[in-house]
């Protein structure tokens, strides 16, 4: 039983489609935490809230420069955000029964994952061809000259 339909996207449309997706929810939390920021600026528990506002801050730019990264395509800053957002996230899984707004935002994100796994979908036909061409032609001759054997039916 295969798995690949866990993490392929069934064509380029639908990567695109989730990774606009990704970027926005990016964007809402970028938002929210800015807006708790400044809320704990402004309000009465200024002296309180110094580290809860230091967070909500950090984390509103790093949500920014996730968003923006994900525009780009970038698989890494994609496995980033969500890995922080889980953690950030992980006391809402583990003590409230009813997470589910938290959640619907790790899905999604876990979706433009699955968006920018896709080399194929975003990397040009001929940069493909290119890579395969010094695959099969570079790397072979580069493993003889190494000590290893050429394998069966190469054509090298």
């Amino acid at each position: 039983m295969s798995f690949d339909w866990v993490w392929l996207m069934p064509n380029k449309a639908s990567a695109k489609r989730a990774i606009k997706v990704g970027v926005f929810v990016c964007g809402v939390l970028a938002l929210v935490n800015f807006t708790l920021a400044a809320l704990l600026e402004k309000s009465s528990w200024r002296d309180y809230g110094l580290s809860l506002r230091g967070v909500a801050f950090e984390l509103a730019v790093f949500y920014v420069v996730v968003g923006w990264r994900l525009q780009k395509k970038s698989r890494i800053f994609a496995v980033i955000g969500l890995l922080v957002t889980a953690y950030f996230y992980r006391d809402k899984f583990t003590e409230s029964p009813s997470a589910i707004l938290p959640s619907l935002i790790v899905l999604l994100l876990v979706n433009t994952v699955r968006a920018t796994v896709q080399p194929s979908f975003f990397t040009s036909t001929k940069q493909l061809k290119n890579t395969a061409y010094k695959l099969r032609n570079v790397g072979w001759k580069w493993a003889l000259r190494s000590g290893g054997s050429e394998p069966e039916g190469s054509g090298a």
